[in-house]
């Protein structure tokens, strides 16, 4: 077994190292051949006009894949069932989504396209993150990274970086490695790389809230979404806020957090984002504890619980149970403080993979 921080942090170590090498190696790529664009322009134009008519986006990505399948076109069948999973993320529909990227992931490592396994893993990464699958999304990303170094791809860098400053926010137990994102931090702003700016910032937020340094999260996290903004990147906008909120509850600034609480209760807080779902309820539930408001702050905790039941994925669980056990502790009630605070020990054991 190995612990997850420490496989995060050696992670971004090899992420930051191909960064600085800038070497624009991409000899493992093979990729698609030119005869595929024509289905590709198909997919991304019935993709773009699909979202006022889902049932003859469906029908006609299954007779299309049924096709390739048929005809034995293993990488046709795989791109077809990838653009399954970008239409119906685009549809916050991630449960759904999460099968057609599973789908195409094992069709690419059937073609054997050592980038596209690459590119197919990291999807698959970002789809149980939304599901809040957060231990089988760090498998996956593990995975795709290593292969990304064996081969060396390294224009899947950014994505990457993505990836690992969601799955660094989720795991919130992770402590070590400041040091190391504040120097794959430099070299971002010395590239001019803004999108990588903008995800080791979330990163670094998250280190110092862990560190109970609120000031230094707040900083990040404000940081971060001034890019996230600007690049429209709608969900690193609700990470971002999430941060900052998280923030302005510990350091007291009380109508700050609810301004941003508000902002976030406009998003999809209710739907099938399941991540953002609890982190939202959680972060709500935070607040009014910390204002004495304990019938509020409890129907948000339930709120959330409720949501963690649909999945049963323990470290939705954990991540809950930590915030109470933190919220409680803040507030003085070190009775209540323990007593969350056991439960999240025994569900945290089960969030970590384990790595043979």
């Amino acid at each position: 077994m190995v612990k997850a921080g420490c496989l995060l942090v050696l992670l971004c170590l090899s992420l930051w190292t191909a960064a600085k090498a800038q070497s624009g190696d991409n000899r493992g790529r093979i990729g698609p051949k030119d005869t595929l664009a024509p289905l590709q322009k198909w997919l991304a134009e019935l993709i773009s006009a699909g979202e006022e008519d889902t049932a003859h986006v469906f029908k006609s990505l299954n007779q299309a894949s049924a096709r390739a399948k048929a005809a034995n076109k293993v990488l046709e069948e795989a791109i077809i069932q990838r653009a399954g999973g970008i239409y119906y993320r685009k549809l916050k529909q991630y449960h759904r989504s999460f099968g057609w990227y599973y789908r195409s992931y094992d069709l690419f490592e059937l073609a054997g396209d050592p980038y596209e396994i690459v590119s197919a893993g990291l999807d698959l990464s970002k789809a149980q993150y939304f599901r809040g699958n957060y231990r089988q999304s760090m498998q996956h990303y593990s995975y795709a990274v290593e292969l990304a170094a064996t081969h060396k791809i390294t224009d899947k860098e950014i994505e990457a970086l993505e990836i690992l400053g969601l799955l660094y926010n989720a795991f919130q137990n992770f402590t070590a490695g400041a040091t190391v994102f504040r120097k794959s931090l430099d070299l971002k702003y010395q590239l001019n790389d803004e999108q990588g700016v903008l995800y080791t910032l979330e990163i670094l937020s998250t280190i110092y809230y862990r560190h109970h340094q609120y000031d230094s999260s707040l900083m990040y996290a404000t940081r971060a979404l001034e890019l996230a903004q600007k690049h429209r990147k709608q969900s690193e906008i609700e990470l971002c806020r999430l941060n900052r909120g998280a923030a302005l509850v510990r350091l007291k600034r009380m109508p700050e957090a609810l301004q941003e609480i508000g902002e976030l209760s406009t998003l999809d807080v209710r739907g099938s984002n399941v991540n953002l779902c609890v982190r939202y309820n959680v972060l709500a539930g935070n607040y009014y504890l910390a204002i004495n408001s304990d019938k509020l702050a409890t129907a948000h905790y339930n709120a959330a619980l409720n949501k963690a039941d649909l999945n049963l994925f323990p470290e939705l669980y954990a991540l809950i149970f930590n915030n109470m056990a933190d919220s409680y502790y803040e507030r003085g009630d070190l009775k209540n403080a323990y007593q969350y605070s056991r439960k999240y020990t025994e569900w945290w054991p089960t969030c970590i993979p384990a790595k043979t």
